[in-house]
């Protein structure tokens, strides 16, 4: 609740203090985290669920943009995917939420940071910026549903790696990885051709 922690305090005051501890929290701010852990624990006795989640948005093209917040927009899918098959034996599941465009806050001037460099030869693509600005207020996804969701997916014994929400999302990822199975097929024999030749094995 690092962001609005007034406005977050003021909307869940009636909630049952047993149930709920407000903490402020900045996640990129490791000292903090271990604290907020601990309260948790403290006060709970275990962590049954945790949502691992920051309304930000980084958008622009690729070129323009530094190296260390491409970085931070990609770690934690790939740390999420990764510690999954670490933890899994301890019966703990994470499951990465890749969401579309939900009717949300998310895209307004307080939570979008487009990308400081400009290259001119993007600019015939169109504008990054307006592009998004117009999709503000239009999105398809209901946040409601969403939550609603996810709740099913903490409560399942066998939930899914990676979670596509929302109609948008499934009709931008489902053509790419269909294109790289179709891919992977039409080059599975010179894959497998750079494999050790059968017989006694040539030392290195």
């Amino acid at each position: 609740m690092d962001q609005y922690p007034a406005k977050l305090s003021q909307a869940l005051n009636d909630v049952a203090s047993e149930r709920l501890a407000l903490v402020r929290l900045d996640v990129s701010d490791e000292d903090q985290a271990k604290v907020a852990v601990q309260e948790a624990v403290a006060r709970f006795g275990r962590i049954n669920v945790l949502v691992n989640n920051v309304g930000y948005s980084l958008l622009g093209n690729f070129e323009e943009m530094a190296t260390a917040d491409i970085e931070r927009q990609f770690a934690v899918e790939g740390l999420s995917l990764s510690v999954a098959q670490e933890v899994e034996p301890f019966g703990i599941r994470i499951t990465v939420v890749e969401p579309g465009a939900f009717r949300t806050d998310l895209l307004d001037a307080g939570h979008v940071t487009y990308s400081a460099n400009t290259i001119e030869d993007y600019a015939g693509a169109g504008d990054v910026a307006q592009a998004w600005a117009t999709l503000d207020g239009q999105q398809p996804g209901d946040p409601a549903k969403l939550g609603e969701a996810l709740v099913r997916i903490a409560n399942m014994d066998d939930p899914p790696r990676q979670f596509l929400a929302g109609s948008d999302a499934l009709s931008i990822v489902q053509p790419v990885l269909e294109a790289r199975l179709n891919e992977l097929h039409t080059n599975e024999a010179l894959s497998r051709s750079t494999d050790m030749d059968s017989g006694p094995q040539n030392t290195r």
